[in-house]
């Protein structure tokens, strides 16, 4: 991880628990996905205990975007190559459902984490990309009917955004945003209270089994467990090989501004935007008036929070010059976990249970898959287009995803062989 997240501008401090000798349950990983399962499984009356290896929130959760979007990170027509035509519209469904599913979930808990209802719009940024955008709502609107979607014309999105010369853009209103470090604050303070143990600063280093018993051992010691669940995402490396194989790591980034000038601030929509380019950026306005504002910065992980910035506000100018004498205060990153299908993937595997996965929507799947990873440590196998399917592997990928600059390099190629027959068309 990489900079100070401005969610973190408001710190909360779990209370210091210690790793106990034994407990019902161990969950390997402190982030949304884990405790939402912790929770889960401590409703059912399960002592659990959660090791976090860093400081909590200082993970990928805690320095989200923030967004629930629906949709999914692998096209319709991937999908449907990979698994067939009904697998793929099971998949598609499922995971824009999880935007509903995460907040059904946030109403019943009564969190509220800086939510805001607004929308989301995928944005065509130049020309030729009109077509994609109109191609992909006719999709949209056959894989997902009871949704309310639109098509924003360039005078529409220009009255939301002004001066960002967007040309079309699919609206879904079911959307909406949050502040991730906060949600999971409150998700780490109920755990607590309810008696669970949240460890932080213990990184786990190797899981054993004997017979029905595991032996988690860890940074302060060991602890045995009857049930273990992994939700260690791009983090999880070689602590489970198998596992480690299907998930490889990818960068994504953000700076924040200054809190804008009212008249600016009053201007902007605060609908999410997400380009249409391969090589997307992404940007909301905050309820304080901040625009945050990312994009994946080649894939690459563990990227100098200067070169965020530097990067990421040329980015921003390009779009809006207008912002260019307002400060930049944060610039942070996150590390993502692919799968080679670019599908989240839930199951068990050597009696250890895991979720991991999400390719950047681990916001809303993170509800999802760690309610479906807690129902099946308790032997509840919940039917899921997630948990249905092969988990593909590469023979190439060991543990270096050497790779990962090959595929932002094609990345490039693709945006610029997509401007290259705007500029025909023009």
């Amino acid at each position: 991880m990489t900079g100070t997240a401005l969610w973190a501008l408001r710190p909360w401090t779990p209370r210091a628990d210690d790793p106990p000798q034994c407990s019902d349950t161990l969950v390997v990983g402190g982030g949304l996905t884990g405790l939402i399962a912790a929770l889960e499984l401590q409703s059912r009356g399960a002592s659990v205990t959660v090791l976090e290896a860093g400081q909590a929130g200082a993970g990928a959760s805690g320095r989200a975007f923030g967004s629930l979007a629906l949709g999914c990170t692998a096209s319709p027509g991937a999908l449907t190559k990979r698994y067939g035509p009904e697998q793929a519209v099971r998949i598609w469904r499922e995971s824009s459902n999880a935007v509903h599913v995460c907040l059904q979930y946030l109403s019943e808990w009564g969190v509220r984490a800086d939510l805001h209802r607004a929308g989301h719009v995928r944005v065509a940024v130049r020309r030729g990309q009109e077509d994609e955008i109109r191609a992909q709502f006719e999709q949209w609107r056959r894989l997902l009917p009871h949704e309310e979607l639109s098509l924003a014309t360039g005078d529409e999105l220009a009255a939301e955004f002004p001066g960002a010369g967007f040309r079309l853009g699919l609206v879904d209103r079911a959307s909406a945003s949050l502040d991730p470090y906060r949600l999971l604050g409150e998700l780490v303070t109920r755990f607590q209270d309810r008696g669970g143990r949240f460890v932080e600063h213990t990184p786990v280093t190797r899981i054993t089994r004997a017979g029905d018993r595991f032996t988690v051992l860890h940074r302060r010691g060991r602890t045995a467990a009857d049930k273990v669940l992994v939700a260690t995402d791009g983090h999880t490396g070689d602590l489970l090989p198998w596992l480690g194989r299907r998930v490889y790591p990818v960068g994504s980034y953000m700076i924040a501004t200054a809190p804008l000038p009212p008249g600016l601030r009053d201007a902007f929509s605060r609908r999410t935007v997400t380009t249409a380019d391969v090589r997307k950026n992404y940007f909301r306005v905050t309820g304080e008036g901040r625009l945050v504002f990312g994009g994946r910065l080649d894939l690459a992980v563990d990227v100098p929070p200067a070169r965020i910035e530097a990067r990421l506000r040329r980015a921003m100018l390009s779009r809006f010059p207008a912002l260019r004498d307002i400060g930049v205060t944060h610039a942070w990153g996150g590390r993502l976990g692919f799968t080679f299908d670019q599908v989240p993937h839930v199951g068990t595997r050597d009696g250890v249970h895991y979720a991991v996965g999400y390719c950047g929507r681990g916001l809303p799947m993170s509800v999802v898959l760690g309610r479906l990873m807690a129902h099946r440590a308790l032997d509840e196998k919940t039917a899921s287009a997630f948990g249905d399917g092969p988990f593909p592997a590469r023979w190439y990928f060991r543990s270096t995803p050497w790779f990962v600059p090959l595929v932002a390099g094609a990345h490039r190629v693709r945006d610029l062989a997509h401007r290259r027959r705007g500029w025909e068309r023009a």
